[in-house]
């Protein structure tokens, strides 16, 4: 066959290259920086290759030969297995930035050379004179204008001479994005060829002449250089290449996407991240310029949201992908996949009649079951279902207000209790109530007890109620406990507040106050015992003491000796000291356990009776 025949010939002006050595100095990779600023700030992109039957002459000439004998024209390893890239330029300065003349030679010069592809400086993806990178032949099979050995193992692509800075860096991209997808179709990694272990997958012209002697071309390394040169003041090499073409095949230099199709809508819908877990993003959705990220749907699953407007993604490639959706979050609108929301209904739900109440209910599920939710009710926006009321059947809860739901079709929906759950409020369907009435606080944890104590307002004073413990309706002020700071009471009952939300109060003692009885906070007790203490010994006195502090301090008691109902302490025998008084009884306590306690002798200090220890006396 006459192309096997010419298979080492590189003919015409479209391969002539500008002998250099392969070991150009690796330059600071001021081209590459530049082309990433450009992708990461100025939205540029590779242009992926498009095919067109008037670029793909060679395969409409060659199909019949492919049909009968395409294992003539597969790679050395067989059809649909290359090994790796080559990198050509064409050597033509009328070029211009344009492809169509070097595609349109290179078609009519088929039978002595071509290429699989040529790129340009162009980011076009459409087909036309400047298409930023064009297929010219199936990558299945191989071409030949690098030589037989490495016509057997590598897909080439040729540059045309590009006019511009710009220009030239764009069709480094191109190039780079190109390459990386051949290898990426082929399941190959790119690793830089190596001339004498003849190993690698990215190759030059250049490093293909040196490593197998078949032609004596030095392309790319003349364009690069001196291009580089003029626009840029550097060098650029095979090394500074496969830098960039390492980055495109690891994703990192994409490019930027675009918003299209932004349509303006009024949806209401519950971020679902059950399943998965969505960005959110700040400016613009994900890869988008300007898009800052927010957060995750994972910390808001299952919140309801409104949509203002929905957008598509265009890639750089032109082609249209992903959905978002324009949701207000927190007070910040933020854009989220809109495969990550379940959209609820068109227009949105608003609160309506909001009465503030004091009423108790208790959840039934008995023939229905209702989400519980927080920051909203159901379908308004905040809401955010948190559980089922099917794990609270025949809980009593604290409904402190009632609000009625304004469907987008203007209608009145539901009306929903904002009820007090496990410490938190919570909007649940009304309808999820049984024997819902007036709330009031109650006692509950109620205990009849026969105990003494001692009231203590030393650092808090506290309310006495007749009647019932303060927060009850019955409840009626009777004094507070400074007026009877150190004044020993019975204790009959304890008994603890359940207010009017359900929640756990104090608990109060019942205490005999002055004949009364009277509720008092227990905190506002010391010194409780259990059962009663009384007098025993009683014994009648004339006679005249002397009150002797020197060695010991007493308390002086009112009404009875300490330890005894109603006494109260006034004050301390250090006050009295070898004062003589008159003493007219005398009595001993026996403790509510029975076992005997101290002495106490009945003085007249003062004008005033009291009674303090008998070992306080001479």
């Amino acid at each position: 066959m006459r192309i096997l025949k010419t298979l080492a010939l590189v003919v015409g002006a479209v391969f002539t290259g500008i002998m250099l050595g392969q070991t150009s100095p690796a330059s600071a990779n001021t081209v590459n920086n530049y082309i990433i600023d450009k992708v990461n700030n100025a939205d540029w992109h590779g242009a992926t290759e498009i095919t067109s039957p008037d670029y793909f002459a060679v395969i409409n000439y060659l199909r019949g030969d492919y049909g009968k004998n395409g294992s003539d024209y597969g790679f050395r390893k067989g059809v649909k297995k290359p090994e790796g890239v080559v990198v050509h330029e064409t050597a033509n300065t009328s070029d211009g930035n344009k492809a169509a003349g070097e595609i349109a030679y290179m078609v009519n010069n088929y039978e002595s050379a071509f290429v699989h592809g040529f790129v340009t400086g162009s980011a076009s993806t459409k087909l036309g004179d400047n298409s930023g990178s064009v297929a010219l032949a199936d990558t299945n099979y191989l071409a030949w204008g690098a030589g037989p050995t490495a016509n057997s193992r590598y897909l080439q692509t040729e540059q045309v001479r590009v006019s511009s800075k710009n220009q030239f860096a764009q069709e480094l991209l191109n190039l780079a994005t190109t390459q990386a997808a051949y290898l990426k179709q082929y399941g190959l990694k790119p690793t830089l060829g190596n001339t004498s272990t003849k190993k690698g997958t990215v190759w030059s012209h250049q490093m293909t002449s040196k490593a197998f002697g078949e032609t004596d071309h030095t392309d790319p390394d003349g364009y690069w250089r001196d291009s580089a040169k003029k626009w840029f003041g550097t060098t650029y090499t095979m090394n500074d290449y496969f830098a960039l073409l390492s980055k495109v095949y690891a994703n990192e230099l994409q490019g930027k996407d675009t918003l299209t199709n932004e349509v303006t809508v009024s949806q209401t819908a519950i971020i679902n991240a059950t399943t998965r877990n969505d960005g959110l993003y700040l400016n613009a959705p994900y890869n988008v310029k300007g898009a800052t990220r927010y957060g995750s749907t994972k910390t808001y699953n299952k919140l309801t949201v409104v949509i203002s407007k929905t957008a598509q993604i265009k890639k750089p490639d032109g082609t249209k992908t992903t959905k978002y959706a324009y949701i207000s979050l927190n007070g910040k609108n933020v854009w989220v996949d809109l495969a990550g929301l379940k959209i609820i209904q068109t227009g949105k739900t608003t609160l309506i009649n909001q009465k503030t109440t004091n009423l108790v209910g208790t959840i039934s599920t008995a023939t229905r079951s209702d989400g519980i939710y927080s920051g909203a009710p159901y379908s308004v926006a905040g809401a955010k279902n948190v559980g089922n009321t099917k794990s609270y059947n025949g809980v009593q809860v604290w409904i402190s207000k009632t609000a009625q739901t304004r469907l987008p079709t203007g209608k009145v929906g539901a009306t929903f209790a904002y009820v007090k759950l496990n410490n938190a409020y919570y909007w649940i369907d009304m309808n999820a109530f049984t024997n819902v009435k007036t709330a009031t606080a109650t006692l509950i944890n109620q205990k009849t007890v026969s105990q003494t104590a001692i009231i203590d307002a030393t650092k808090r004073a506290d309310g006495l109620y007749l009647n019932a413990p303060y927060g009850l309706v019955t409840a009626q002020r009777y004094g507070g406990t400074k007026s009877y700071n150190a004044t020993t009471v019975t204790v009959t009952r304890y008994a603890q507040v359940r207010r009017a939300d359900l929640t756990a109060g104090a608990t109060f003692a019942l205490i005999n106050l002055n004949g009364q009885q009277v509720w008092v906070d227990q905190l506002a007790l010391r010194s409780i015992t259990n059962g009663i203490a009384t007098l025993s010994n009683v014994k009648q006195l004339a006679k005249t003491v002397t009150i002797d502090a020197s060695q010991r301090a007493d308390g002086i008691y009112a009404n009875a000796p300490y330890g005894i109902i109603q006494a109260k302490r006034v004050g301390t025998t250090t006050s009295y000291n070898q004062l003589t008084v008159v003493a007219d009884q005398q009595a001993t306590v026996r403790r509510a356990n029975g076992t005997t306690g101290a002495t106490f002798i009945h003085l007249k200090i003062n004008g005033a009776w009291y009674w303090v220890d008998i070992r306080a006396v001479e």
